[in-house]
């Protein structure tokens, strides 16, 4: 017993710095660790940038579809559409705009 008192003596501050050692080595590179979070953030980024994208590529083909309905036919629009699926002649001629704005007045915001 004359020796358990000069071990614990070593034994408690070992203890204290390997849990200190072990918690701070997870605590920043663990699974749910500061390096996790910040590599979470990156893709949490990168999908509301993919989103934005889809969003964007949505809207315009909802109004490619809204103009090519029955109600407000753009046969400029058609005109494109069926060269893009090649259902148009050879020797048609089309002049395509590639910057083509719709109105609003079509969605009923006037």
């Amino acid at each position: 017993m004359l020796g358990f008192p000069r071990f614990s003596k070593f034994f408690s501050p070992l203890l204290t710095v390997f849990l200190l050692g072990y918690f701070s080595y997870h605590l920043i590179r663990g699974d749910r660790g500061l390096l996790a979070w910040v590599r979470l953030e990156k893709q949490y980024a990168k999908a509301e940038r993919c989103l934005a994208e889809w969003k964007e590529k949505n809207h315009s083909l909802r109004e490619k579809v809204l103009h090519l309905s029955n109600k407000s036919l753009d046969l400029d629009l058609l005109g494109e559409q069926a060269y893009a699926l090649e259902l148009a002649h050879p020797e048609d001629i089309l002049i395509l705009v590639p910057d083509y704005t719709f109105s609003s007045s079509l969605y009923g915001k006037e």
